[in-house]
């Protein structure tokens, strides 16, 4: 999934463009989901047939809402809901500008999905792209001379705008030395990875914001209180839920054995509901 704002109008036909240069394979197909009535905000996404992005009719006039990616933890009617009252919090906000509101953390934090949610308010352009609290589902910014493109796809960000790229060597130097650039940087100047917990706003006349709507603490101890048994029991808990959410969403399951300890966990929890995989 990818968004394109361009002040001009005329982003539409470079974002399918730039799409397309990631079509993986013959299933792929590129199309437009959304855009804005005068053409400065696009919405559009490439992607195999079973792959979940969607626009989502939600109950907010004049603002239109897509989601890439699951939500677990609601069913489809608490979905809508929930996009249903997060739609008119942005909406009540206004120009969408700013840091993130008080009560993202409350309502997005606990939320478990692997998800990018997009909301354009068509009567001001205004966009708030949303990603789940530990981003796993990866976007990138790509900032040109015609406006903003925010992707999936790293080459998506970069393509959709002016094609002379330069690169970001000391990127480059900290993927040599750790096997990854640190911070929001990516092999290339223009383009940057939002934080987890992102909440980004942006018009099609370039004004972007990237923050986080919550960080997590590690050194938090809210269960020290409890014995280890308890809290081995919870996790066992929370595991088995999550493992059973994941296998319900989407097509068949399956599991790939990397070697290391998560996987024989994941197999094991996954053999003792004999689901087949």
């Amino acid at each position: 999934m990818s968004v394109l704002t361009d002040e001009r109008g005329d982003g539409s036909d470079r974002l399918e463009r730039a799409c397309g240069t990631v079509e993986h394979d013959k299933r792929y197909r590129t199309s437009i989901l959304t855009e804005s009535d005068d053409g400065t905000v696009t919405i559009a996404a490439s992607a195999y047939p079973s792959y979940p992005v969607r626009c989502v009719p939600i109950d907010v006039p004049g603002m239109a809402c897509v989601l890439d990616g699951y939500v677990y933890d609601r069913s489809e009617a608490e979905l809508q809901d929930f996009l249903d009252r997060l739609g008119r919090s942005i909406r009540e906000r206004g120009d969408a500008e700013g840091p993130p509101p008080a009560w993202a953390p409350s309502r997005l934090a606990g939320i478990d999905g692997e998800f990018v949610a997009v909301f354009l308010d068509e009567r001001s352009n205004a966009t708030t792209v949303i990603t789940d609290a530990l981003g796993r589902l990866p976007i990138y910014i790509g900032t040109h001379e015609e406006g903003v493109c925010l992707s999936r796809e790293l080459r998506v960000a970069a393509d959709a705008g002016t094609p002379d790229r330069a690169y970001d060597r000391l990127a480059i130097a900290q993927r040599l030395c750790f096997g990854y650039p640190l911070g929001t940087r990516t092999a290339l100047e223009n383009v940057r990875k939002p934080r987890p917990a992102a909440w980004i706003a942006f018009r099609p006349a370039g004004e972007v914001t990237a923050d986080q709507y919550h960080t997590i603490d590690l050194g938090s101890s809210a269960h020290a209180g409890r014995s280890r048994q308890r809290n081995a029991r919870e996790l066992a808990r929370l595991f088995e839920e999550a493992c059973r959410s994941r296998a319900r969403a989407g097509e068949r399951p399956v599991l790939s054995l990397s070697g290391g300890l998560d996987s024989p966990n994941l197999s094991a929890q996954v053999a003792a509901w004999t689901v087949s995989l």
